[in-house]
């Protein structure tokens, strides 16, 4: 189930419209879950807003005490969430006072910023705005002029919080128009308007670039940090006790256990889960630990909460459980494949395509950079049409992994940018997963393609076996290896060195018996992916009308030797005496013991019968009939004649006494066991095979055996 679905099971859904229409008007009433998954809170959100309320005063005070406060963090901390359902929500009503969050920093900064505030002012004071617009009339006026004037006309005090600032470095890494307007800004005093600057800590130092323009630019800053284990209980409690509140009317409350809040934030605290690859610079957990023991990743909070709740609904439940989170499990687990359950969702050429563009979307630091679908085909090298595909899919509201900016402001093209700064890691680790797999299967199919065709058939066998139906690799001996493959071992052994020496499989060595597995988990995909492309029913080689004639030969053999066990049973008369028997229209006389003869011979065969069946729909279905085993299918009813009559001798004339009569034998129980025996003369041939090859096989010379110990 998707962790940032809006959708409710059914049960659930009737139950929210059973609400009073008035309590399902509002925002807060019509969400579908009390927790935020990725999505940063809005002021839409705040009622659902919990955990951040120190947070919000504090920066509340300094931006009354202060024209310019710096507000800095991690990434994935919250900074967004708290400026908005936090400070921006609460001081929206004042009325000596206009909010404006502007975050939209691909353009012309300068200008963009001007056009936020104009459509604040309008929607707040209509009246006072258009003021303002008869007071400047066509004149292109500074922001700091423009600022100070509409501030004077509506007799507010303008607060402006400048969100996801380090973004303003990164497109616009020279100085602008707004890196010369912005120091005007902040150092008139004779307007009211305040600023607040909110940067990822790695990039507080760029700040630097106003340094010498705006006195005392370090002098008021606040650095937030993760939730503390108190804070974030209650952004868990609270928006349950919140949602229950609005839509609990029956007195069946929604609630979450006590055992899972405390296994949630033991597995949620800071650097108990790291995205990416470890070895690039990533602290290490331990030090991450005892730097911040008892911080929460808020971002992974909300994710792991969200898919509890989204679980618990779809199973008709009204409490969060640990065995849920066991279930699925535990956190880690949660986040690290929420990513690779989105990506599993595109095609294979779609997944090729959102590696290439991932790319330029995120810098390798882990920076995101917003892009239109044309640019990115142009510098990504890939057609526009197929870029924006999985841009809109990635960006739809049920996957969420990017979000298209809003182009009101002129910007032209939609643009598009990761969701959240926390998938920034996941996706540079998915993408780098991605372009190995892709490079192994290249690999894989060139090894593959050297070998020859007997080869190449044999080793999709063999490789079907060493992967199991659940797509992990499968340690198997050799012997059952063989056994599985129905086939010659010495050609099985060829196989397994030729995708030994290609990396492909490797072997070790257990209590004196050989093993061999996949070499790598990353092959297992490539591999069956070569498997289903590669390996097809080879209709060249054997061509239909032969694959009817094998199916004809199977059905026809079988009708016969079920006439001949019929027409030869004998009858209670015929135990102790010659009898007749009519075999295609022919009279026959036979003794008892011929009779038994016979229906030997023919039990073994229908036994071999049923083997080559069985191996001919297996290959038919893997796809794998190949011309050289036409002698292999039709073989084995006489094969297993053979060893059915075998059988006979020796029960006849080992385990009877050979003047006993042949109607001491009970029929039934020996056609029985010749049917048996005649079933396993595919694995007996096999053996006799490995039997002959090892007393007949031409002894080494010396040299040649010189070189084989020396290899």
């Amino acid at each position: 189930m998707n962790l940032l679905s809006n959708s409710l099971p059914g049960g659930i859904e009737e139950y929210f419209r059973n609400a009073t229409d008035n309590d399902m008007s509002s925002p807060e009433t019509q969400r579908a879950s009390p927790y935020q998954g990725l999505i940063p809170y809005s002021e839409a959100d705040a009622p659902f807003f919990f955990g951040r309320e120190k947070e919000t005063r504090l920066i509340i005070a300094n931006l009354f005490g202060s024209p310019l406060t710096l507000l800095y963090g991690a990434s994935g901390v919250g900074k967004s969430s708290v400026l908005r359902a936090g400070v921006a929500h609460q001081l929206r009503d004042r009325e000596d006072l206009i909010v404006v969050v502007f975050n939209a920093w691909q353009g012309d900064a300068a200008s963009d910023l001007k056009e936020a505030v104009a459509a604040r002012l309008d929607l707040v004071d209509h009246a006072g705005w258009r003021k303002v617009v008869s007071l400047l009339g066509d004149r292109d006026v500074s922001l700091s002029e423009f600022l100070a004037i509409s501030s004077a006309q509506l007799s507010r005090r303008l607060m402006i919080i400048l969100d996801q600032f380090e973004e303003y470095f990164l497109y616009h890494p020279q100085d602008d128009e707004f890196a010369e307007e912005f120091p005007e800004m902040v150092t008139q005093t004779d307007a009211p308007v305040s600023f607040l600057i909110s940067i990822r800590e790695d990039f507080y130092a760029k700040l630097d670039r106003f340094e010498g323009s705006i006195p005392g630019l370090y002098d008021n800053y606040l650095r937030i940090e993760h939730l503390d284990r108190k804070a974030a209980r209650v952004a868990i409690e609270e928006p349950i006790a919140k949602f229950n509140q609005l839509h609990a009317r029956d007195g069946k409350l929604f609630s979450v256990e006590q055992d899972l809040i405390e296994a949630v934030l033991e597995q949620v605290e800071t650097g108990q889960v790291i995205l990416g690859e470890t070895g690039r610079g990533m602290i290490e957990p331990s030090k991450v630990l005892r730097r911040a023991k008892g911080q929460i990743e808020t971002p992974f909070l909300q994710l792991v909460m969200t898919r509890l709740w989204d679980e618990e609904l779809a199973a008709q439940s009204r409490k969060l459980q640990l065995t849920t989170l066991r279930r699925l499990g535990g956190a880690e687990t949660i986040v690290r494949t929420h990513l690779d359950q989105v990506m599993s969702s595109l095609v294979p050429n779609e997944q090729d395509t959102a590696a290439i563009i991932f790319r330029y979307l995120v810098t390798p630091s882990g920076t995101k950079i917003a892009y239109n679908t044309s640019d990115l085909a142009a510098i990504a090298e890939a057609k526009p049409a197929e870029v924006e595909k999985v841009m809109k899919k990635l960006s739809d509201g049920q996957v969420r992994v990017l979000r298209p900016l809003d182009s009101s402001t002129g910007l032209g093209e939609v643009r598009y940018e990761i969701f959240h700064d926390v998938l920034a890691p996941a996706i540079l680790d998915w993408r780098t997963r991605r372009i190995r797999a892709k490079l192994l299967q290249q690999n894989l199919e060139q090894s593959l393609a050297a070998l020859t065709e007997i080869d190449r058939e044999t080793a999709a066998r063999l490789l079907r076996s060493l992967i199991t139906s659940g797509n992990t690799r499968n340690l198997m001996r050799l012997a059952t290896l063989v056994s599985e493959a129905e086939l010659p071992a010495e050609q099985v052994k060829s196989t397994l060195d030729q995708l030994s020496s290609r990396a492909i499989v490797r072997s070790e060595t257990r209590g004196g018996a050989i093993w061999f597995e996949v070499s790598h988990d990353l092959l297992l995909d490539p591999v069956q992916k070569w498997l289903s492309e590669h390996v097809r029913l080879k209709i060249t080689a054997l061509g239909r009308r032969g694959i009817f004639l094998i199916a004809a030969y199977v059905v026809l053999l079988g009708m016969f030797l079920i006439y001949g066990l019929v027409q030869f049973w004998p009858s209670v008369a015929a135990l102790d005496s010659v009898e007749p028997v009519t075999f295609f229209f022919k009279e026959i006389l036979l003794s008892h013991d011929e009779r038994f003869i016979l229906l030997t011979l023919l039990a073994g065969a229908l036994g071999g019968l049923l083997v080559a069946s069985r191996f001919f729909l297996t290959h038919l279905g893997k796809q794998v009939v190949a011309t050289k085993w036409i002698f292999h299918y039709t073989a084995l009813p006489f094969s297993g004649a053979a060893l059915a009559i075998m059988f006979f001798f020796v029960l006849r004339g080992g385990l009877m006494n050979p003047e006993a009569p042949s109607s001491a034998i009970n029929p039934l129980a020996s056609m029985a066991m010749a049917v048996l025996i005649g079933m396993s003369s595919g694995r007996t041939t096999i053996r006799l095979m490995e039997v002959f090859e090892a007393l007949f096989k031409a002894p080494l010379s010396r040299s040649s055996q010189l070189q084989k110990d020396a290899g």
